[in-house]
This record gives structure tokens, C-alpha cells and sequence, in this order.
């Protein structure tokens, strides 16, 4: 890869304006990395995760209980989803606020949209997944609720 070299330098030289040198903007960046810490720890948890509904429960509490450092990665997944989350929507109200959506970047905003849309639904998938009464009861809501939505339920 001869011309890598260049490129990087160039974005290594590009500046930075100084107003964008602050935590909040630095949002995108950290919801990538909760994001990537996810697909690690998702990975590792689909090892021993067994998707039906008589060994789902039994799988969770086997990681939990029985494999080393399964409550770890558990709870590594499971404060990287929240934090994704919170990150996906601080992300949005500082593009928002900072009038980032706007022209020419309005395809970045219907993109970052979609995005959070899948980030919900990735995370309330992921919830049922233990398939325990809390799950159980979780999808009877999510069913109920997109059941009373108008045209579509």
C-alpha cells in the first residue's frame, strides 16, 4: 500500500479548529468505541449463548456462573449497551444544538437517525435475550406498544 503513508500524513497535518477541541465532540468517537467494546464482548458471549427458549436462561446463568470471566464480559456488555445509548443521544443533541446537521451534511443526519433507530432496537432485542421474566414481560410490553402504534400496528 504505497500511497497509505500519504494519507495518513495528511490527516495527521490537517487542523483542528480550536472550538471542536472539547469533550463534545468527542461523542461519535466513544460511541464507536462502546460499540466496538460490544462486538468483543458480544462475540465472547455468543461462545456459549444457546438461542432457544428452554436453554436460554440455562446458557445466561452457565456464563454467568461457570465460565471464567463470564460475569465479567457479561457486565462489560452490559454497561457498554447502556453507555452506548446515552452516547448515541448525547451525540445527537450536540449535532443538533450545534447546527451540524445542516446543509451539506443533512444525508450524516438521516444517517446518524437510522442508526440510533437500530441502536434501540439492538438494545431492546439484546434485553430479551436472558429470556427470564423480566424479558418475558418486556417483549409483552414491546409487542402491545408497536400494536397500538397508528397504520402499522
Amino acid at each position: 500500500l504505497p500511497g497509505i503513508g500519504k494519507v495518513a500524513e495528511d490527516i495527521a497535518e490537517h487542523p483542528v479548529p480550536s472550538h471542536t477541541l472539547n469533550i463534545f465532540y468527542c461523542l461519535g468517537g466513544l460511541t464507536l468505541l462502546a460499540f466496538l467494546v460490544q462486538c468483543v464482548t458480544g462475540l465472547f458471549l455468543a461462545l456459549y449463548y444457546k438461542p432457544t427458549p428452554e436453554a436460554a436462561f440455562a446458557s445466561v446463568q452457565m456464563i454467568t456462573n461457570e465460565v471464567r470471566f463470564g460475569a465479567t464480559i457479561r457486565s462489560l456488555h452490559h454497561w457498554a449497551a447502556n453507555l452506548m445509548i446515552l452516547l448515541v443521544f448525547l451525540h445527537m443533541l450536540r449535532v443538533y444544538y450545534t447546527g451540524s446537521f445542516k446543509k451539506p451534511r443533512e444525508l450524516n443526519w438521516l444517517a446518524g437517525c437510522f442508526l440510533l433507530v437500530l441502536s434501540l432496537g439492538l438494545a431492546f432485542t439484546g434485553y430479551l435475550l436472558p429470556y427470564e421474566q423480566l424479558s418475558y414481560w418486556a417483549s409483552v410490553i414491546g409487542a402491545e406498544t408497536a400494536g397500538s402504534l397508528p397504520v402499522v400496528g
